[in-house]
This record gives C-alpha cells, sequence and structure tokens, in this order.
C-alpha cells in the first residue's frame, strides 16, 4: 500500500452472501473514507475468488493489476479514487 492508499477488506458467512451486503458496506465505507483523508481505495482479492471481484466491480472499482502480499499471497487489485463530499 501506498500513502493515501486505504485497505478495504469484507467478508461475509455464507447464509448472508449473495444479498449485495458486501457491495453495500463498502458503498457506505466511501464517504469516511473520503473524509478522512483517503486517496484511493483498494481492495486485495485471491484470484480464485470471482464473487469478491464481482463485490469490487459492482462498486466502482477497477483493475488494477495484480501484486504479491509481505507473505507472498498473490492478490488481484481493485482501485477507486476516493473523492471528498462536498462542503467537506
Amino acid at each position: 500500500m501506498e500513502p493515501g492508499q486505504v485497505n478495504v477488506a469484507y467478508g461475509l458467512y455464507p447464509p448472508w452472501r449473495g444479498r449485495g451486503l458486501a457491495t453495500r458496506a463498502v458503498l457506505l465505507a466511501f464517504p469516511y473514507v473520503a473524509s478522512e483523508g483517503g486517496a484511493e481505495a483498494v481492495i486485495k482479492v485471491e484470484p480464485g475468488n470471482p464473487a469478491s471481484a464481482a463485490v469490487a466491480q459492482r462498486a466502482g472499482f477497477t483493475p488494477g493489476g495484480s501484486a504479491y502480499d509481505k507473505d507472498g499471497t498473490l492478490y488481484d487489485r481493485y482501485v477507486r479514487t476516493c473523492t471528498r463530499p462536498p462542503g467537506d
């Protein structure tokens, strides 16, 4: 992660998946991230998890390449620029 980037992570137990809850949570967090000075939000997705990638895309994130985490795990990155709410 670079300065100004915020890691956005989510997880749901199986009975709650497929209802749009993760997407809604990411969208609700966005104004807060921007108001606290976050410049860019990043979601890291394991390549074998298309459902998590779909959450990122539904929340307006775009593919940002792949990167290895410190522990050697490969992630696909999805990014979205943060903007401050009007009047902030």
